[in-house]
């Protein structure tokens, strides 16, 4: 800070600036021009003097700009231990005053909430030479240069903490992060924020909104919801699903949220509600669809028709039938933000070997467990669950109505099953794999369902539970020797084999134990030594299965 106040070269101070932020060098009109330059020099020149202490000059980050997804450019930034500072400059009083710098402010703070820490906004108007701060209560106050350097800690960090953030940070699942909905610690991306006011501004009573998993089809419907409350209208929101918790976050958000099977069409059709929006409609039945279309109400329907888990409702495909209506305007979100590429990657490989532009990564959130027992795998998911925070997810049971038999009994009771997590998202994800998934020769992954009868799509549940993962995943590979294989060596250690040029080569050997194995451990092929990674004995066959790799 101390060079803004012993010099007026603005050479010198645009090299501090590119120093300070080298995207500054690739676009400097978008950050700070010379009437921008004076009034931080002004700005610094009034601080300076009031500042009890050298470090409470340093550590300044100027002009930083975020753009992932979201854009926001803050003009000065200082991260402490506890403490965040932005200090955004104005040559003059913004032309809607007060008001347009107190939601410059506050959109700010949702961005810095991030952190986890206090945060002390202030605006400076140089023409009037004032400062105005960000109370509490989202007032503006007037405040002193010697009551900011009384704010401004002591300490503070030489690094810039924006810079670690990942877009997911900012993504929420109104669902299952109701506080954080509450507390409006979340930002829409530029993407939601332009869906967002095309649906306001819209006149249509009739509005599809249409995007995969990841792409923020939930937080924006709550955002929606929330604007519209504001503004004094009645909101219900319907979950095509299931939906426990719907009393709690009800009361909280302060809009009316029930489950499917809780819609009052009395109530609707005499118009208790200015608006309904229908979250997961694709798995709306035909009756529902059909009452639902025909409201002189204004209605929303957010649908995916990836996220079909039944046969009928991709048959339904209540997707189609939206973009064929000639009665709906029809809103798509296209880019995806709820996963990381590292984690989106995995999945789609997983899902399918040949699947286009992926890249192979250290996967250091993922990681695998085998188990040849339903009962160790048990003892396993429920100590992760019930000790370390993790959330598992496995196929959904069904009971048979006639017979009472139980289909896809989960190993765990402490799992969740697919349906229950449907439009919700969790940090830690333990996904179990179970003895009936397997590798199809395209290299899509398939379910050897057989000739038992189950009424959900076992690959569409397995995507879903997919799906809801943050941050880390574990797969629990129960009694499936294979694919644990298969996931080791075409996802875990692509990227360590494509490095180091491995060559792998697999061999049963008929004998009867392992002890015989011992003197194959190293084997020429084709000229090629190859030694033993890895020694498995096949219970079902009696063999053992040696995979090696090549030794150049």
């Amino acid at each position: 800070m101390d060079i803004m106040n012993t010099t007026k070269d603005d050479q010198l101070i645009n090299s501090m600036l590119r120093l300070c932020d080298d995207s500054i060098v690739h676009n400097p009109e978008q950050f700070f021009r010379k009437k921008e330059l004076q009034n931080l020099y002004q700005f610094s020149e009034k601080l300076l003097p009031v500042l009890t202490n050298i470090p409470k000059a340093d550590n300044y980050f100027i002009g930083h700009s975020v753009s992932i997804g979201i854009t926001r450019q803050f003009d000065v930034l200082r991260f402490s231990a506890k403490k965040v500072v932005n200090i955004e400059l104005k040559d003059c009083m913004p032309s809607k005053g007060l008001e347009a710098i107190k939601s410059q402010l506050i959109k700010n703070q949702f961005f810095l909430k991030v952190l986890g820490k206090e945060i002390i906004s202030c605006t400076y108007v140089a023409d009037i030479e004032k400062i105005y701060t960000l109370t509490a209560d989202d007032e503006l106050n007037v405040l002193e240069f010697e009551r900011l350097g009384e704010l401004i800690p002591l300490d503070s960090l030489d690094v810039n903490e924006l810079e670690s953030q990942q877009l997911t940070n900012f993504i929420i699942s109104p669902y299952s992060e109701t506080d954080r909905f509450v507390s409006h610690t979340y930002f829409l991306t530029d993407q939601q924020l332009t869906k967002k006011y095309e649906i306001i501004q819209s006149n249509s009573k009739k509005i599809g909104v249409i995007g995969g998993a990841g792409t923020g089809k939930s937080i924006l419907l709550f955002d929606l919801a929330q604007t519209w409350v504001k503004e004094g209208k009645k909101v219900l929101v319907i979950f095509v699903g299931q939906l426990n918790n719907y009393m709690s976050i009800s009361e909280k958000f302060g809009f009316e949220i029930v489950p499917i099977w809780l819609m009052n069409r009395k109530e609707i059709l005499e118009g208790a509600y200015d608006i309904v929006i229908v979250d997961e409609a694709q798995r709306l039945m035909t009756d529902q669809y059909e009452f639902l279309i025909k409201l002189e109400t204004k209605i929303i329907l957010s649908v995916d028709r990836s996220q079909t888990l039944h046969p009928s409702e991709a048959d339904r495909n209540i997707e189609g039938e939206i973009e064929v209506n000639p009665n709906f305007k029809v809103v798509k979100l296209g880019e995806k933000i709820r996963t990381d590429k590292e984690l989106a990657d995995f999945i789609s490989k997983l899902m399918n070997l040949s699947a286009r532009n992926i890249s192979p990564h250290d996967y250091n959130n993922i990681s695998i467990n085998y188990f040849e027992s339903r009962e160790v795998a048990k003892d396993f998911i429920d100590n992760k669950v019930a000790h370390d925070c993790w959330i598992s997810i496995e196929f959904t049971e069904y009971v048979t109505q006639f017979t009472g038999t139980k289909k896809k009994s989960m190993i765990s009771n402490r799992s969740l099953s697919a349906h229950e997590v449907v439009g919700k998202e969790y940090d830690k994800v333990i996904i179990v794999i179970d003895n009936l998934v397997r590798r199809g020769r395209d290299g899509k992954l398939i379910y050897l369902s057989g000739e038992e009868w189950y009424p959900y799509l076992e690959m569409r549940l397995l995507l879903e539970a997919l799906t809801r993962v943050r941050s880390k995943l574990m797969l629990v590979v129960v009694n499936n020797a294979d694919m644990y294989v298969d996931i080791q060596r075409n996802l875990l250690s692509w990227k360590n084999d494509q490095l180091a040029g491995i060559k792998t080569y697999d061999k049963e050997l008929n004998y009867d134990g392992w002890d015989n194995a011992i003197g194959n451990l190293e084997i020429h092929v084709n000229g090629i030594m190859y030694k033993a990674s890895k020694v498995e004995y096949i219970e079902k066959t009696r063999k053992v299965k040696v995979s090696y790799f090549a030794v150049e």
